[in-house]
């Protein structure tokens, strides 16, 4: 991981809390996010951060904190003559290295910030470098019940990754759901970089898929494609709501799903009775989208 001093200040753009607001009104979880060359440079101190009850001198903005096995990395306002000044982030507070530095000094808060810079190379400026509020709940209804399906190389060297998966908590603001044949995860990744969106693995460890999406779309009952091991793509991977659950599905690898005793040559008061469910749940999910967008406005 590179590191050293910048003295690049970049232009403000931040959506944030405006100057003058408290740490009370900062967001509790922040997440550090890229696409860009920092995603790769910097990945380690990417992901989600919380706010601490640490306080800097001369400065009342807050301090967050993400403790992984490679360390503690905090994001923190700086506030000294030599050097970068305002939100950067860092190892240990008031060192005088710094991961990423973004040379903006106006937001009381980090979360809108766009744009930071790696190590001394005060030219390379990553503008897909963002921060943004995080939180674990979830804000909009899924299905409970999804079914995996694949014809192409997903099915051929993941089939055990296919399948019915249900809801059994949640991870990352996401559902989390568990099942298929091996009875493996379907989760979101979300770490800041790389292939973060919708995932299918034996463990909810980020670093070790089996399927990946790319694809962030808040339920993951739209996704249109897959990777196999995040490298060949597989455009036949699909993810579709199973609305009746109270009935037993079985699937075999690289097979369609269908319940069993049942024909499908007509549709019957129970499949008509499942798509009414899909039907109110897709309702459901677009009040909740517009009520999310009005209250942001």
């Amino acid at each position: 991981m590179n590191s050293g001093v910048l003295f690049l200040f970049l232009p403000l753009v931040f959506k944030g809390c405006v100057s003058g607001e408290g740490a009370e009104d900062c967001c509790p979880q922040i997440f550090l996010q890229s696409s860009g060359n920092l995603g790769e440079t910097q990945s380690a101190v990417l992901g989600i951060y919380t706010i601490t009850n640490q306080k800097l001198a001369n400065t009342p903005h807050p301090v967050y904190a993400k403790l992984e096995e490679q360390g503690r990395h905090h994001v923190y306002f700086r506030v000294n003559k030599y050097g970068p000044q305002g939100w950067i982030v860092g190892g240990e507070l008031l060192e005088d290295s710094f991961y990423i530095t973004t040379g903006q000094t106006q937001p009381s808060c980090p979360e809108g910030i766009v744009g930071g810079s790696s190590g001394g190379n005060q030219t390379d400026v990553d503008i897909k470098f963002s921060i943004e509020c995080h939180t674990d709940q979830v804000k909009i209804p899924c299905c409970q019940t999804v079914n995996v399906t694949a014809n192409g190389i997903v099915q051929r060297n993941q089939g055990g990754s296919l399948g019915v998966f249900k809801q059994s908590g949640d991870l990352n603001g996401r559902p989390l759901y568990k099942g298929g044949h091996m009875a493996g995860f379907l989760f979101y990744r979300k770490t800041g970089s790389g292939p973060d969106g919708w995932v299918i693995s034996t463990s909810t460890d980020p670093n070790f898929l089996m399927v990946t999406t790319r694809q962030k779309e808040y339920c993951p009952d739209v996704i249109t494609a897959g990777f196999d091991r995040d490298e060949e793509m597989d455009n036949s991977l699909s993810i579709a709501c199973v609305a009746n659950e109270e009935e037993d599905y079985y699937q075999d690898p690289g097979l369609s799903a269908l319940p069993l005793n049942r024909t499908t040559d007509q549709p019957t008061k129970d499949m008509v009775s499942a798509n009414s469910g899909v039907l109110s749940m897709n309702s459901i999910r677009i009040l909740s989208l517009l009520y999310l967008w009005v209250i942001h406005q």
